[in-house]
């Protein structure tokens, strides 16, 4: 018979055991009558108990799985619980929204207004970054001018 490791197996080991110590006893004590019956009532249960046990052993991987996935699903159950509420809160949202808005004509005047506001926060964006862009060209270009100014004016002085 094979152990199977797992503590719940032990028990019936154990009483396997002893069950089969006491035949041994009796039968080694000289075999009266009583000894005998108790072994011919008793014998064929202990055969279906090794049985079952072997059984049972085969069954226990399984079982460890089973213990496996529990403990998994166990630690994803709160993930899973908050994903019920973000659906609940998302679910009362929508509803607010359909009771706020009950015309087509009154969302197309909401998102047409959204849309323009992000159409101006879009702009103002991009005419920081175009100035941001041409200001320092300009200077640039500002200062290459003066530059060839004084040096057109240098000419102009010169007394050649």
């Amino acid at each position: 018979m094979t152990q199977s490791g797992d503590r719940n197996s032990k028990p019936l080991n154990n009483l396997e055991d002893i069950l089969l110590e006491t035949f041994n006893t009796q039968n080694d004590g000289g075999g009266d009558e009583f000894s005998r019956l108790q072994e011919l009532l008793v014998k064929p249960d202990i055969l279906k108990m090794r049985q079952q046990i072997a059984q049972l052993e085969g069954k226990f991987p399984e079982i460890d799985n089973i213990r496996d996935r529990v403990s998994k699903l166990e630690e994803e159950l709160p993930e899973i619980v908050n994903l019920g509420k973000r659906v609940t809160n998302l679910e009362k949202e929508v509803v607010d929204l359909d009771s706020q808005i009950d015309e087509r004509n009154e969302l197309i005047k909401i998102v047409l207004s959204l849309i323009s506001e992000l159409l101006n926060r879009k702009l103002g964006k991009l005419k920081t970054e175009l100035l941001s862009e041409i200001v320092p060209l300009i200077e640039k270009q500002l200062q290459q001018e003066q530059t060839l100014s004084i040096r057109v004016s240098g000419i102009n002085r010169d007394p050649d």
